[in-house]
């Protein structure tokens, strides 16, 4: 883009004189426009060089002041004025404005005719967009020729940092950082990396508003905690797909037109990469799922296993099966589950590596079928600690996912690959009555579900309700007949083997009051609960009956 400064090159300005506004001599020009009436700004877009023989202020400053502050507000880039025509001197007031508000004021000659200066500056301003458009057909091929040539984003990062001079962050469209070029003494581009300087970009509307489609234009961001540095954010999109992001931190150097052209054209270059890189994970991604469906089929000698992108999983450890399904309750999310899983693969990928590097991820619509190894197999913790993992990768995807949930489900231990399909048996029953039984958690061991195996055994739905009234049905009848719930006190208390102080605690009630009903509901179903085997019936029934409610 050409400045106030390269035009003053041309021959009608060879002996023009800058009388005010000298700092802004950068700033930019984008066409030569005359002024000589009141309202000669409306007509203005922002980057022009105004001329004027200052014909219609020459009355004084009544017209003077309010007529140069409407052509700063429309963004003159500057003002070249013929004095000596009419205004003879230009007024103190003005020259302060100009160098207030860096517009710079060139005096010209009386004998230079507008004409004569517009045909010079359009034809520099033609023979500057032709170099422009070369520009950018030269950047383009060379940020495209490294997609092509399958180099690194790092590596397309530093281009683009080396054709604007500035530092540069690239970012995934969570803001986790991708790859970024800038010099290790810039303490801006540092906190720009930290969780409060990205946190900029969250908490905008802009960020709100690429993510739902509504805009991929750029947007200029002020990092709070350095406010001399602008955070010039270009989205990453194609199609109705946001990549990530392409960031460049300005501090008071001007932005170029061509550093526009740079970034756009960085930005579709790394579209293209993501694309690329995203369509290699998703054949990894399939195959891994189709690898994981053959396993726990009992396909062990499939040809997948000798696939060079599973090279690193030992198929001779013991393997872990988890389930674990993902429930979006929010319709948008639900209309594009591609993408959540996408998110869900990525928080599981990033848990997984931190405790183990032998894992395939398996995905069936909102299902995850994880195999995995776990440091220490042979330990009772290893179980634990597999557990707690997931636990946290369910709790990031649920902050994640708006009104998103996840239950998951852990098979025993495979020391085989002709164990995988019983321990993903065991994963989706223990998913399955996690689902029954929410007290149970979000993350149910198989070996832990202690008497909900035994029911989860039940496959005669008739013979189980059978069981239960058979034990159940006067206090069902009771409850409902006088608006009580004994069935809860009788399962607390049974659940607490008995104790009448923790069932107390647990209903907030007084001991006596716990005793009392215990009273009642032995009365009600003519049966000893002091006795174990009782007690167990009982605990067992009620269970079932929970089971049953909700099936």
């Amino acid at each position: 883009m050409l400045t106030v400064k390269d035009i003053l090159s041309v021959r009608p300005f060879s002996n023009a004189r800058i009388v005010a506004g000298r700092d802004g001599l950068e700033r930019q020009i984008s066409s030569v426009t005359v002024a000589e009436v009141p309202d000669a700004a409306n007509w203005l877009q922002g980057g022009e060089l105004v001329c004027t023989t200052a014909y219609f202020i020459r009355q004084g400053l009544t017209y003077q002041i309010p007529w140069f502050e409407s052509l700063i507000k429309g963004g003159a880039a500057a003002v070249a004025i013929k004095t000596s025509r009419f205004l003879h001197t230009i007024p103190h007031l003005i020259l302060e404005m100009a160098d207030r508000y860096q517009i710079p004021l060139i005096e010209v000659s009386i004998e230079v005719t507008w004409p004569v200066i517009i045909e010079s500056v359009m034809q520099l301003l033609s023979h500057e967009q032709a170099r422009l458009i070369h520009s950018s057909a030269d950047i383009h091929r060379k940020l495209i020729d490294l997609v092509l040539s399958n180099e690194s984003t790092a590596l397309i990062a530093q281009e683009i940092a080396a054709m604007i001079g500035q530092p540069v962050i690239i970012e995934d469209v969570h803001l986790n950082t991708i790859a970024h070029a800038f010099h290790d003494s810039c303490a801006a581009c540092h906190f720009r990396l930290t969780e409060t300087g990205k946190n900029v970009i969250r908490q905008s509307k802009f960020y709100e508003d690429v993510l739902r489609g509504l805009v991929k234009e750029k947007a200029e961001l002020l990092l709070q905690e350095e406010p001399e540095v602008r955070n010039l954010v270009v989205p990453i999109t194609s199609n109705l797909t946001v990549y990530g992001f392409l960031s460049v931190l300005y501090t008071k150097q001007t932005y170029r037109l061509l550093d526009s052209i740079v970034l756009e054209n960085g930005a579709v270059a790394l579209s293209f990469q993501f694309m690329r890189q995203r369509m290699l994970e998703q054949t990894i991604q399939t195959k891994a799922t189709t690898l994981t469906q053959d396993l726990i089929c009992g396909q062990i000698h499939t040809n997948l296993m000798g696939d060079p992108h599973f090279s690193y999983m030992d198929w001779s450890k013991p393997l872990y099966v988890v389930v674990m399904e993902t429930f979006w309750n929010h319709a948008a999310q639900q209309d594009n589950w591609h993408r959540m899983n996408g998110t869900v693969q990525q928080i599981l990928q990033g848990e997984l590596n931190k405790n183990s590097n032998q894992y395939l991820l398996g995905f069936d619509g909102n299902t995850v079928v994880i195999l995995v190894g776990m440091p220490g197999q042979d330990s009772s913790e290893a179980p634990v600690h597999l557990a707690d993992m997931v636990g946290k990768a369910m709790a990031e995807v649920e902050s994640r996912l708006e009104n998103g949930t996840c239950k998951a489900g852990i098979g025993s231990m495979a020391r085989k690959l002709s164990h995988l399909g019983k321990s993903y048996k065991e994963a989706t029953e223990a998913l399955s009555l996690g689902k029954i039984f929410p007290d149970l958690g979000s993350v149910i061991s198989f070996k832990d579900v202690g008497i909900h195996r035994i029911l989860s055994l039940i496959t005669d739905r008739r013979e189980l309700r059978s069981f239960t009234e058979d034990f159940l049905g006067p206090l069902i009848k009771h409850d409902q007949k006088n608006g009580e719930d004994l069935q809860k006190t009788l399962h607390i208390y049974l659940a607490q083997n008995g104790n009448i102080n923790k069932t107390a605690r647990a209903l907030f009630v007084h001991p006596n009051t716990v005793l009392y009903r215990i009273k009642k509901i032995q009365a009600i179903i003519d049966r000893d609960l002091n006795s174990m085997d009782m007690r167990l019936t009982y605990l067992i029934a009620l269970e079932g009956q929970r089971m049953l409610d909700r099936m």
